[in-house]
């Protein structure tokens, strides 16, 4: 069986997406025989609307998303049906691939992946607030054919999957919920965790490159706050620089995953933290979830989008309203601070839930089954 993998992200960049498109495609590549359909050459076509995108922004003061229009997603439809025709593949696989797909004119089954739909997307993320509305459209056509094109649809939360139905009619028994796993090249062995976690001090871990999105500030009032009822706190921060001055903040603005020195450091603050913080206010499905869970560490975290398929309420962490403040998530931590037999359980189920549902082994168990609907369908 010969499989094409459709995607302009590079699937052995390990940044692209999180790292999710190379996990996944390195995933297939050990069990089957699988090529990258690309990188097409869309150079030419992003060019001729980047004019109007100007425009757009300039003269309208809207946002414009090339991706989602029309022309752009009916030229990559023109030269992916021209490379599935050459390549004589099986199957093609298409991560996040909703514009690549939905003008491709093939009788090869299509399995198309994403974390969202664009409708649910819509003043959403900051990125898709303020479209004109023929991007709006266009957007939702592109979306629709991505969906009906494809013989089966694979989305990583229930949220999505939901969105398939309501918002483009799509049947159910086309789509399956795979939930994602960590994008680490070493997970810890139950060996290395420390199980019996001393919280004199509590380490607050926040992962994320997007500050205000992600709820940074929400994190940073819980810092203070428990500092504030005696309870020794660090705030450690990840991916973004919010430029605070505060002894009890550590800020890391980068690491690098595939730098060993950056990954190891990474490594070690999964393995040191008591929580993970991610007051998030918009989520498709955090990578960063599975993460923390492989390593035992509960999350702490809002009920928002995909986020219910990942954390599980007194299983490996905790769900909040998205009205909740710094005080809320100090409560829960300081309650947890005082009963550390609590605590040490919530960290057994938390590498409990890893291993029974985040994690990449089951997700290829599950996707092989996937293909074999889709070949047989």
């Amino acid at each position: 069986m010969k499989i094409g993998f459709i995607t302009t992200n590079n699937p052995i960049d390990k940044t692209s997406a999180s790292g999710t498109i190379y996990t996944i495609f390195h995933l297939l590549k050990n069990k089957y025989n699988i090529e990258w359909i690309g990188p097409a050459n869309i150079s030419i076509i992003q060019f001729s609307l980047l004019i109007k995108k100007y425009f757009v922004i300039k003269v309208l003061k809207r946002k414009y998303m090339i991706s989602h229009t029309h022309f752009f997603s009916r030229n990559l439809g023109r030269i992916y049906t021209k490379l599935i025709k050459e390549g004589d593949y099986d199957i093609i696989i298409a991560p996040f691939a909703s514009s690549e797909i939905a003008y491709v004119e093939t009788n090869v089954p299509i399995i198309y992946l994403s974390d969202a739909t664009f409708q649910i997307m819509l003043n959403y993320y900051h990125s898709f607030e303020n479209l004109i509305k023929s991007n709006i459209i266009s957007g939702n056509d592109i979306e629709s054919n991505a969906l009906h094109k494809s013989k089966r649809i694979v989305l990583s939360s229930k949220w999505a999957a939901d969105s398939s139905n309501a918002q483009y009619n799509v049947a159910g028994n086309k789509v399956r919920i795979l939930k994602f796993g960590p994008n680490l090249e070493k997970i810890p062995t139950k060996e290395e965790i420390v199980w019996e976690k001393q919280l004199n001090t509590i380490n607050l871990l926040f992962v994320g490159v997007d500050w205000e999105r992600k709820g940074g500030g929400i994190a940073l009032e819980t810092l203070k706050t428990l500092n504030e009822r005696g309870i020794n706190t660090n705030l450690i921060i990840v991916g973004c620089n919010p430029h605070i001055l505060d002894d009890k903040v550590n800020i890391i603005p980068f690491l690098n995953k595939n730098n060993n020195k950056d990954f190891e450091k990474l490594y070690k603050l999964f393995l040191e933290s008591s929580f993970l913080i991610l007051p998030t206010r918009a989520e498709c499905s955090a990578i960063v979830y599975c993460e923390a869970s492989a390593f035992a560490l509960p999350i702490l975290t809002t009920n928002t989008g995909g986020v219910g398929s990942y954390v599980e309420d007194n299983v490996n962490g905790f769900k909040f309203e998205l009205k909740a403040k710094g005080l809320d998530y100090a409560n829960k931590i300081q309650y947890l601070y005082n009963n550390p037999f609590i605590y040490s359980q919530l960290m057994y189920s938390t590498r409990e839930k890893y291993e029974r549902e985040l994690n990449w082994d089951k997700w290829l168990e599950q996707f092989e089954k996937v293909i074999k609907e889709a070949l047989n369908n």
